[in-house]
């Protein structure tokens, strides 16, 4: 992951997330991606998707990563497309804790994936930050639908495994949704 992030290359990783005390299931399938930036817990990616087309970006708890090797396959491909090389998200991101990390993610995205995987293996939510607590996060929810929820849900930053963001998926969704129905009553707060 080094050399990824040094030389801008494509590598290819997986990540295992244990559910709970239980252990258990592990996820298995392969991500592509190029290493933007690390911190002692989280690892920043510039996501790439099917035929080396970048996708937004993923942030991936770092003691889940079981593998990570160069994919050079797209390599060309990537190096030859606008932008390169990729772009790291217009605000810097706080990589050592989960707290900071969802704020600084917040601040360049106002929808994300967010996944908990500890909970319940692919547990991922479609979101919003509302407010913030010491140890967790109030977030709307968009449903499956692209509809907002009506109710808030309440993550805890130690169950939060993985954040995606600026992706075509979470974008389709925030457009599908609309305006969020608390911007205007009740803006987030860091």
């Amino acid at each position: 992951m080094q050399r990824s992030q040094r030389e801008a290359a494509i590598v290819r990783y997986r990540r295992a997330a244990v559910l709970g005390k239980r252990g258990g299931h592990q996820d298995r399938e392969a991500f592509y991606g190029v290493v933007l930036d690390r911190g002692p817990e989280w690892v920043l990616f510039a996501v790439l998707r099917d035929g080396g087309y970048p996708n937004g970006y993923s942030v991936v708890r770092l003691r889940d990563i079981t593998e990570a090797r160069l994919a050079p396959v797209f390599q060309e491909f990537v190096e030859s497309r606008d932008p390169w090389p990729l772009i790291a998200p217009e605000h810097p991101l706080d990589l050592s804790e989960t707290g900071g990390l969802l704020q600084s993610v917040a601040k360049n995205a106002a929808v994300y994936e967010l996944y908990e995987e500890e909970r319940r293996l692919g547990h991922m939510w479609i979101c919003s930050p509302q407010t913030w607590r010491k140890r967790s996060v109030w977030v709307r929810m968009i449903d499956p639908d692209g509809r907002w929820d009506a109710m808030w849900t309440n993550t805890r930053f130690k169950h939060v495994t993985r954040i995606d963001f600026l992706g075509d998926y979470s974008c389709a969704m925030e457009q599908m949704a609309g305006p969020n129905p608390d911007d205007a009553a009740s803006p987030v707060t860091a």
